[in-house]
């Protein structure tokens, strides 16, 4: 604002919302998204009043965003990233790339070989983000060993299936040659 006849004695802003501010330099805090317009007249040390001048602004809505924090995969498999989310123009990004189809759109399909953490961050008009974090765990196969003899020679006494137990919730049934079923678990 510029007293063209004087200094500028009192500012009037109209902050939208009925919130009003007689600061030269106010700030306000929106509850929501949203258009508002704003408004603002200057008295001047003559007491004249400046033309009303308005302005629309904008408020971009803040993104949301809401990841699986866990995520498990099958050794040679591939499963796709399944964020919930909400922004207005949104861009997206994950981080670290690898094992990906692409690390830009919001649904990408990873392969990956090794464990992985992904970092999604989610960009909405305005310029604001979020990100959250996924952790992907690969399932290696089990291997499930043909022999068991747990006669105590120290040949195959232990009956040790590599990988299951990192299978959560996993049943293991064993049968004898005659298909009854001798032993049954749930989890390793």
């Amino acid at each position: 604002s510029v007293g063209y006849t004087g200094s500028i004695i009192s500012w009037h802003w109209d902050l939208a919302e009925g919130s009003i501010s007689s600061l030269q330099n106010p700030s306000r805090k929106f509850s929501d998204s949203g258009s508002y317009k704003i408004s603002l007249f200057i008295v001047d040390v003559k007491g004249c009043n400046s033309d009303t001048s308005v302005n629309t602004v904008v408020i971009d809505p803040y993104p949301h965003l809401s990841l699986i924090h866990k995520l498990f995969v099958l050794q040679n498999g591939s499963a796709q990233m399944k964020p919930d989310f909400y922004a207005n123009n949104p861009t997206f990004n994950w981080s670290p790339a690898l094992y990906l189809d692409t690390a830009t759109i919001a649904y990408p399909v990873t392969s990956p070989l090794t464990d992985i953490t992904y970092k999604f961050t989610l960009t909405g008009q305005g310029n604001c983000s979020v990100s959250d974090t996924v952790f992907v765990k690969v399932l290696l196969a089990p291997e499930v060993p043909n022999v068991f003899t747990p006669n105590g020679d120290g040949i195959n006494d232990n009956w040790v299936i590599k990988y299951l137990e990192s299978y959560p919730n996993c049943i293991v049934q064993v049968f004898d040659r005659g298909g009854q079923q001798v032993f049954k678990s749930i989890g390793y």
